[in-house]
């Protein structure tokens, strides 16, 4: 079950727009510091807590969805 857990929130990251995929997986799936993530995407450290703040929301969101709803995908 745990492998199909962690397909599912990879999944999930894969649906986030661009930016916000990108900040999530280099910030907790690669573990890069924030200041490291800013670099990456040529963008502030305030911009990025904000794309992991939005990201992680959504993520949120879409994670409680029922399965049949037609935003699950």
């Amino acid at each position: 079950l745990e492998a199909e857990e962690r397909e599912f929130v990879r999944r999930l990251i894969d649906e986030l727009p661009g930016l916000e995929c990108l900040a999530i997986r280099l910030r907790y799936i690669e573990e890069r510091p924030i200041a490291a993530v800013a670099g990456h995407l040529l963008r502030s450290e305030a911009g990025v807590r904000g794309l992991l703040k939005r990201g992680l929301a959504r993520l949120r969101r879409r994670a409680s969805e029922p399965a049949d709803s037609p935003a699950a995908g």
